[in-house]
């Protein structure tokens, strides 16, 4: 400003008097009169409201609108930069995928605003057990990844067994116990592949051979799954006796 130009600054922080900083936009404009500056203003412009928009909107672009877990753009970022540290690091990265079992069961019972209580519910649970290093996914609808770096796969099985057996425990809603069950797959970077997509190919392949061999825990898991299509068959049983007398109320116990 005092070489005669006119300068603008986004960013700046001041400090107020009530003990916060605030973000503002800073120009000064030099007054010359014949070749010589005989003042400089200043102009100065709150900025924190929007700051404050701006890192709501990079959150939200960057995060699951109703988990609050991070989303799949995220995932693919943070995919990219954990591979590589992986492959310099000589390093394996293992992805857990979870995919719910038969959870449109849950929308036809108790509504999209119930159902997305019992995700929100199931994000929960997960993020309990996902390791600090660890970074927990929505991906979309009624999926979840976990990202693991530098994870054994011994520490990785170990971890769905606890997420499996984690869903033999009923969910909450309105007074109602909902019975769950889950399909999880396991791929490694770069042992399964080497871009996202072909991990989570070889994980949705591997959603679909659970056995002994894979999980010493086969009995909690089938007996989760059997709870699970228990509960369905009876409450398939129950709406149908519903819709034979449409004008008698009954009780459904829903997943």
């Amino acid at each position: 400003a005092f070489s005669g130009e006119s300068i603008e600054m986004e960013g700046i922080k001041f400090f107020h008097k009530r003990g916060q900083y605030l973000s503002a936009y800073v120009k000064t404009i030099p007054v010359i009169v014949q070749g010589d500056i005989q003042e400089i203003h200043l102009i100065l412009r709150d900025t924190s409201f929007h700051l404050k928009n701006n890192e709501r909107l990079l959150f939200l672009s960057y995060h699951d609108q109703l988990t609050g877990l991070w989303n799949r753009r995220a995932l693919k970022e943070h995919f990219e930069a954990d591979a590589e540290y992986a492959y310099r690091s000589d390093e394996k990265l293992s992805l857990i995928h979870l995919d719910l079992d038969r959870f449109n069961t849950i929308n036809d019972s108790i509504g999209r605003n119930g159902a997305d209580e019992i995700l929100k519910m199931i994000a929960d649970r997960i993020k309990i057990v996902t390791p600090k290093a660890g970074k927990l996914y929505r991906n979309g609808g009624d999926e979840y990844i976990i990202l693991l770096q530098d994870h054994s796969i011994e520490r990785t099985e170990k971890l769905t067994q606890k997420i499996l057996s984690d869903f033999t425990k009923p969910f909450y809603f309105n007074h109602q116990e909902y019975f769950l069950s889950s399909s999880i797959g396991i791929s490694v970077y770069p042992d399964d592949g080497s871009t996202l997509e072909e991990l989570l190919q070889k994980a949705a392949r591997g959603r679909q051979v659970l056995n002994s061999n894979q999980f010493s825990d086969q009995a909690s898991i089938n007996a989760c799954q059997a709870k699970a299509q228990e509960s369905y068959d009876e409450y398939m049983d129950a709406r149908a006796a519903c819709n034979r007398k449409p004008r008698k109320i009954c009780s459904i116990l829903s997943l």
